[in-house]
């Protein structure tokens, strides 16, 4: 586990002077594993120990539940999953996750399940819409979106000139009650027929995370209910979970992120080599099981590059991942050579022996036979703190022998 996340939640608690961690302290910024905790709907983490195995124990389980959720998220099942940090000896609870058990939203609709958003600029009086929602308020949702498909064929009709951003948010806003009202297959089918004038809609990331929100699929209605956001652009998508981490709509748009990751692999790896430090975090846990030897090249000349230009411990772990994934035993044959003279410019510098310390530390979390050679072939390059570090983990492997 990534001993900066460890930090970073032991560094949050004493500058909050409390043991209660809010996850948007720390969801925001870099670590994939916070994303998918918070994506889960955990709001708070209450920690009531200090002992550095404990928080890691609890660390590695969440890192286990995360890798269920992207190998499998049809069968995930978070509800039946253990959040919280128990003591072995007393029970006693001491890391607590509070998990939200409904949005604001939610409740209000379940009180009124057939009134839809509706908030198109359609320049309808405010006392007409009250009464046109204390109307449809006693109907049945059929009955409801049967009346709201009319509207949509009357308004087509009817004006002359529609403004492209009305018609999207009108239908979006039918759409979202379809879904609110549990009809899936009408939901899509409506997007399908309006897929095209749908387009403007996907640039109002409020009135997407509306539809995202609206409907939770079980697992075997994922492959349908991504269809509703078939002309969503990939890009679009991402840029939504980056600003909207946290929302109600979050663990919509990661099933959503999985199915395209499963399904377009290579439009997700296109984006990640082209995008900024935190979308790559982002895409780089997706596309751990997608990347081929073909990759490696490019691969390799990110890392290099993040190595160069940041010191973001999380993001080099994830690219030396995806490298060896790539190809193993190129992989280790590379990130030896950084450790000798002259591969890099950098040779020497503060910022050289930050990054071969953070290449050990990302390599420390996968023991192997290949990453006891790889210290093996670097410890006559390596002095001083470098040194000790590289003696210490090949110490760990004699004593896991033995």
């Amino acid at each position: 586990m990534s001993l900066s996340l460890k930090t970073k939640i032991f560094s949050s608690l004493e500058e909050a002077g409390s043991t209660g961690l809010l996850l948007e302290a720390l969801a925001t910024s870099d670590s994939p594993l916070l994303l998918f905790v918070k994506g889960m709907g955990v709001e708070r983490i209450d920690f009531f120990t200090k002992d550095s195995e404990i928080v890691d124990r609890w660390l590695e389980r969440l890192a286990g539940y995360e890798f269920l959720f992207l190998e499998d998220p049809d069968n995930f099942k978070a509800s039946e999953l253990q959040w919280n940090e128990l003591d072995p000896n007393s029970n006693e609870e001491l890391i607590v996750c509070h998990i939200k058990e409904a949005h604001p939203q939610f409740d209000q609709l379940r009180a009124h399940p057939s009134v839809p958003p509706m908030m198109a600029p359609l320049g309808i009086p405010e006392e007409s819409r009250l009464k046109f929602l204390q109307e449809i308020e006693i109907q049945s949702p059929d009955e409801t979106l049967s009346r709201f498909t009319s509207i949509l064929q009357e308004f087509r009709t009817s004006v002359k000139s529609i403004d492209p951003l009305v018609w999207a948010v009108l239908v979006g806003d039918v759409i979202a009650i379809t879904l609110h009202s549990k009809l899936l297959d009408k939901a899509v089918q409506i997007a399908d027929e309006h897929r095209l004038g749908l387009a403007p809609l996907w640039n109002n990331s409020d009135r997407v995370i509306q539809i995202f929100s609206s409907y939770d699929p079980k697992g075997s209605e994922i492959s349908l209910w991504a269809k509703i956001f078939a002309t969503l652009p990939t890009p679009q998508l991402i840029n939504t979970l980056e600003t909207h981490l946290g929302s109600e709509g979050e663990p919509q748009i990661l099933k959503l992120m999985n199915y395209r990751a499963l399904h377009s692999p290579e439009e997700l790896v296109e984006i990640c080599f082209g995008s900024k430090p935190l979308i790559q975090k982002i895409l780089l846990q997706w596309l751990t099981p997608h990347w081929k030897p073909f990759h490696y090249g490019r691969l390799l000349n990110s890392l290099d590059q993040a190595l160069r230009s940041s010191a973001d411990k999380d993001l080099v772990r994830l690219w030396i991942s995806a490298l060896v994934r790539a190809s193993k035993s190129n992989a280790f044959d590379d990130l030896a050579k950084i450790f000798r003279p002259k591969f890099f410019r950098i040779w020497g510098t503060k910022t050289d022996i930050a990054s071969k310390r953070m290449i050990l530390n990302a390599i420390s979390e996968s023991p192997s036979t290949e990453c006891r050679e790889f210290l093996r072939k670097i410890r006559k390059y390596v002095q001083g703190e470098l040194a000790d570090h590289v003696e210490k983990m090949l110490l760990a492997y004699r004593q896991v022998k033995s």
